[in-house]
């Protein structure tokens, strides 16, 4: 008689990954930065990228060696400076592809100056054609020659805060879009014909709602963009690979939220992005306008940090309920940090809130390392963590991702390998277990 024997899973922890170099150790794996500085003619300027030489196959070997340090499943990488502005050529870049920029109805194309550069330059439009196709030639090359030299990757994390957004463009930028004759498409899409209602938000209950509406495509041209010049690059190489945005993340209109400004954020009008993983930076609890332009269902509303701890952990909650099973990494400073945006904040709470965002869901936590004594304080929460919840299986109880504005306690229960582990938060902070 023969006995075949199916070897049990090992139980796993939450991954953690600092994408600031100041701290490392066996618990907190560094993500790996793909700097096209390094690649260029002048290193710390925005010049052209200079011709492939064998000093770029020596980078490129020697970081897919660092990486292979890492145990499989835990090797990681972001790109930094992936997409500045001068990347492919004097001009190029995916963003702000010359050959992308608005053009006037007598084929001229306008300029504004670039005060970081010094320099004036084609007013970027919506339309990236150009840039995706020459990045996805160099990106191919690049990640090609780190496959070639026998790196595997399991992450990639991305960082486009200042991608297409309104909050980015220039009064000019905004007057000058809808003279484009590629403008009637945005039109049909936004309902509107022209942006000065965005120019003019504050105008407006109707401009704000124009607002949210362009932020809103602007987010799925984004994530359009980005899976087509980058993603799907690396999906082709590594079809395994886990892949996140640190800034961008969806909410649906169905789980409502709101941001700093105490506007919705249903920043998925027509279903989900094209995001294949969602990031947060949970705003570090600093709660912005929303304390004096509180919406109705958030009244009444207050200042405190037990404010700040539930608006935080709520946009959380929203993200897991919007992610339609796509990996969700939301990205937390450090305790520096928490305190620089809320000064109210202790390590108490620092502490309840790095064990709810993992509780809530979280596939991985992205670490802020902001100053020296960072990266211990988070060890001690990671090994209070970890002893509760690694495991083989590990899934949110769905009835803690409710959104609750005016909770008395803040409760989170997890299923491990099938027991339930529930962290339980009062207002006073003094967290404890249920097991």
């Amino acid at each position: 008689m023969f006995f075949c024997w199916k070897a049990r899973a090992k139980k796993k922890r939450i991954p953690v990954f600092n994408w600031d170099h100041g701290y490392k150790s066996d618990r907190v794996k560094l993500m790996r930065w793909i700097d096209l500085h390094h690649l260029r003619s002048d290193p710390y300027g925005s010049g052209p990228l200079s011709p492939w030489s064998p000093t770029h196959d020596e980078y490129l070997k020697g970081l897919a060696d660092e990486i292979m340090k890492d145990p499989k499943g835990e090797r990681t990488a972001m790109d930094w400076h992936l997409f500045s502005s001068g990347w492919v050529n004097e001009f190029d870049c995916l963003w702000r592809h010359p050959d992308d920029a608005v053009q006037l109805p007598d084929g001229s194309f306008p300029e504004q100056l670039n005060a970081a550069r010094g320099l004036n330059e084609r007013i970027y439009g919506l339309w990236p054609e150009h840039g995706i196709e020459a990045c996805r030639e160099k990106l191919r090359y690049i990640f090609g020659k780190l496959k070639s030299h026998g790196l595997e990757l399991d992450y990639y994390t991305t960082q486009h805060e200042w991608s297409y957004t309104p909050w980015a463009m220039s009064t000019l930028q905004m007057q000058l879009l809808p003279l484009d004759a590629r403008w009637p498409k945005v039109e049909k899409e936004l309902g509107f014909s022209n942006l000065n209602g965005v120019i003019n938000f504050w105008a407006s209950q109707e401009n704000r709602n124009q607002l949210i509406k362009f932020g809103a495509f602007c987010h799925y041209l984004t994530a359009e963009v980005l899976d087509r010049a980058l993603y799907s690059i690396l999906k082709e190489i590594w079809p395994k690979i886990i892949i996140t945005d640190y800034a961008h993340f969806d909410i649906l209109p169905e789980h409502k939220f709101w941001d700093y400004n105490g506007w919705p954020m249903n920043n998925c009008y027509k279903g989900p992005s094209a995001l294949p993983g969602l990031g947060s930076d949970l705003n570090y609890m600093h709660m912005g306008q929303i304390v004096t332009n509180t919406p109705a269902e958030m009244i009444p509303w207050g200042s405190t940090p037990w404010h700040g701890f539930i608006l935080s952990l709520n946009q959380m909650r929203a993200i897991k309920l919007s992610s339609g099973g796509r990996p969700v990494h939301p990205e937390f400073a450090g305790f520096a940090q928490y305190q620089a945006w809320n000064s109210g904040v202790t390590i108490d709470i620092y502490r309840e809130h790095v064990f709810h965002a993992a509780l809530l869901g979280a596939d991985a936590l992205q670490f802020w390392n902001t100053a020296p004594e960072d990266g211990p304080a988070l060890e001690l929460i990671l090994a209070e963590l970890d002893s509760k919840i690694t495991a083989r299986k590990r899934e949110v109880d769905p009835a803690s991702l409710v959104i609750e504005w005016h909770p008395t306690e803040f409760r989170t229960t997890m299923i491990v390998d099938g027991k339930r582990v529930t962290r339980v938060t009062p207002q006073n902070f003094k967290g404890y277990w249920t097991v």
